[in-house]
C-alpha cells in the first residue's frame, strides 16, 4: 500500500531537515518462501487482486529469456519499468532466480537505481523460492537497505483449521482497501505535519501503518493485527535468530559453558565454528566476528568478544531466539547441584535434630536417675519401720 508513493517519500527524505539519505527507502521488495509454502498462490490469488492487478503472473524467465544465470536482460527490463512513469502500482515478478540478488550486474543496478532516480518512479515486487541447502540470501547492508525482504515459512493450514474460508476470500478480494489507503497516504504526504515528517524519516512505513490502524479501528478490527502492525519485519534479524538457534542445537551445547558464580551470562567457545562450512574467504576469526555481530546492539545480547569466543546474556539471548534454550540448559545442569545441596542441608538438619534428641534423652535419663536416687535416700528402712515408736 506504500509502493505507489515510495517516490514521494524518497523526495521528502531528500528535502527533510532530519537529514536521512533516500537510499534508506527500498525500491524493491522480495517475498521469500520455501517450495510448496504457497508463495505463488499468495501472489496470484491474494496479492495481485488486492492491488487491482488482474493480469497473469509475470515470470522472471519471461523478462530474462535465454540468458541462463546472466541477469542483463532482466536488469534492463526492470530499469526501464522503474523509469517509465506510466504505472503506479508495483510490478510483481514471480519465481525470481536466487542468483539475481548475488549477481554483480543486478546488485550494481539496484544501488544505481536507489542513488540516482529522483523523480516519479515505480517499484518492483518479487517472489522467490529459498530452499534448504540453497544459496544464502544476499544479506549485505548495501542491499538490505535497498531491497525489503519479507519471508514466510509456514505452510497453509488445512481447510477445517482456517479462520476464514479460503474460497470466499479468494472470490471477494478487491482493491478497495488498497485504493483507500493509497489515497489517504497521498493526502497526508502533501500536507505533512512536522511530527509526521519526523516519524516518516525514522520509518518510511509509519504513516501507512497509522492509516491502516485507523481503518481497522473504524470497523472494530483494531486487535486483528495486534503485536504485528507496530513492528517492521526484519529478515536479517529473523535469519540470524534461526542461525544461532540451529548453531547451539546442532552443537548440543558442547561449546556452551557457565561460570559457577554468574547466573546471568554464558560463554560460547570459538571452537563451535570449527565444523561450519563458511565461504572460501572467511576464516574462523571472521566467522566469530560475524556471529557476534548478528545480535542487534540495542538488545544487549552480546556482552564481550575475546580471542577464544564470546560472552552472552542468557535471558536476552533466549528472548532473541524466541525460546528459553540456554536458561533451560543452565537449570538442567544445576539441578543435580541443587539436589545435592538440598540433600546436604537435609542431612545436616537431620544430624542436628538427632544430636538434639540425644542430648534431650541424656538429660532426661540423668534427671530420672537423680530422682530415683533421691527417692531411695528419703525412703525409711525395714528395721526402722518395725521398731518405730508409737
Amino acid at each position: 500500500m506504500t509502493a505507489p508513493l515510495i517516490w514521494k517519500i524518497r523526495q521528502i527524505y531528500r528535502k527533510s531537515n532530519y537529514a536521512k539519505s533516500a537510499d534508506q527507502v527500498p525500491l524493491s521488495m522480495v517475498l521469500i518462501g520455501r517450495g510448496t509454502t504457497g508463495k505463488t498462490l499468495l501472489v496470484r490469488d491474494y496479492f495481485k487482486p488486492f492491488v487491482g492487478d488482474r493480469g497473469m503472473n509475470l515470470q522472471y524467465s519471461e523478462i530474462n529469456q535465454g540468458t541462463g544465470a546472466h541477469t542483463n536482460k532482466a536488469v534492463n527490463f526492470l530499469g526501464n519499468y522503474l523509469n517509465s512513469k506510466r504505472f503506479i502500482s508495483p510490478m510483481i515478478v514471480d519465481e525470481l532466480n536466487e542468483n539475481f540478488l548475488h549477481s554483480k550486474v543486478a546488485t550494481n543496478a539496484i544501488k544505481q537505481w536507489s542513488n540516482t532516480i529522483t523523480d516519479i518512479h515505480n517499484v518492483n515486487i518479487f517472489a522467490m523460492n529459498h530452499n534448504i541447502g540453497g544459496r544464502d540470501i544476499n544479506n549485505l547492508e548495501e542491499i538490505t537497505k535497498r531491497v525489503y525482504y519479507l519471508s514466510f515459512e509456514a505452510g497453509w493450514l488445512p481447510p477445517e483449521k482456517q479462520k476464514y474460508n479460503y474460497g470466499i476470500l479468494q472470490n471477494n478480494i478487491n482493491d478497495h482497501i488498497y485504493k483507500a489507503v493509497v489515497y489517504e497516504l497521498n493526502q497526508r504526504l502533501v500536507n505533512l505535519s512536522g511530527l509526521d515528517e519526523q516519524d516518516l524519516v525514522d520509518d518510511y512505513l509509519s504513516l501507512t501503518r497509522k492509516i491502516v490502524k485507523e481503518l481497522l479501528a473504524k470497523f472494530g478490527l483494531q486487535d486483528e493485527l495486534k503485536g504485528i502492525i507496530d513492528h517492521n519485519y526484519d529478515y536479517k534479524v529473523d535469519r540470524n535468530r534461526l542461525t544461532w538457534k540451529m548453531l547451539i542445537k546442532d552443537d548440543d551445547f558442547k561449546h556452551v559453558s557457565f561460570n559457577s558464580e554468574d547466573k546471568q551470562h554464558f560463554t560460547v567457545s570459538k571452537a563451535i565454528f570449527n565444523n561450519l562450512k563458511g565461504s572460501t574467504y572467511e576464516n574462523i576469526n571472521q566467522t566469530l566476528d560475524n556471529y557476534f555481530n548478528m545480535f542487534p546492539r540495542e538488545l544487549g545480547v552480546a556482552i564481550e568478544q575475546y580471542n577464544n569466543g564470546m560472552i552472552l546474556d542468557i535471558d536476552k539471548f533466549d528472548e532473541f531466539i524466541g525460546e528459553p534454550l540456554i536458561r533451560q540448559h543452565y537449570n538442567s545442569l544445576h539441578q543435580k547441584d541443587k539436589q545435592t545441596d538440598a540433600m546436604q542441608e537435609y542431612l545436616k538438619a537431620q544430624k542436628q535434630h538427632d544430636e538434639q534428641q540425644n542430648k534431650m534423652m541424656t538429660e532426661m535419663m540423668k534427671t530420672i536417675a537423680k530422682q530415683q536416687e533421691q527417692n531411695q535416700q528419703s525412703k525409711p528402712g525395714l528395721l526402722s519401720r518395725l521398731f518405730k515408736r508409737k
